[in-house]
């Protein structure tokens, strides 16, 4: 049972990093753009 548990604590970092860049990206680009520009295209 050892094993098991070393390969789900990886499994649960490899999803948290995956999570955590899913949100920093979108975030990156955000911050990049220009708010009037973005206001007005909406």
């Amino acid at each position: 049972m050892q094993h098991l548990a070393g390969s789900q604590g990886i499994t649960c970092v490899i999803a948290i990093l995956f999570a955590a860049l899913a949100c920093y990206v979108p975030a990156m680009r955000a911050t990049r753009a220009d708010p009037m520009t973005a206001l007005r295209a909406g």
